[in-house]
């Protein structure tokens, strides 16, 4: 599946969030179940947590130092449809 950065297209820089955190906002196509998507952020270096428009798994640590996030599919979804996906990043 494919991902755009919508907060940097939109804004042209995250969203800021209190205690240095950021808001990175990305658009995920749809898929069928156990499709993935992988997300490096554009502006944090690391992801803190991922939270997303559709049911999805992810494989973000609880350390706060993945640098990257894998979201997959847990329920089906059109291949013409997008969702939103949150990341929330520091550095």
């Amino acid at each position: 599946m494919a991902s755009t950065n919508i907060s940097s297209d939109n804004f042209a820089k995250p969203f800021p969030l209190a205690g240095g955190f950021l808001l990175e906002v990305w658009q995920a196509a749809g898929g069928a179940v156990d499709d993935t998507v992988a997300i490096t952020p554009k502006f944090g270096r690391y992801v803190v947590a991922a939270m997303s428009g559709h049911s999805c798994s992810n494989n973000v640590g609880t350390n706060g130092t993945s640098t990257n996030v894998t979201l997959t599919l847990t329920a089906s979804a059109a291949t013409s449809v997008t969702f939103q996906v949150w990341l929330i990043t520091k550095n």
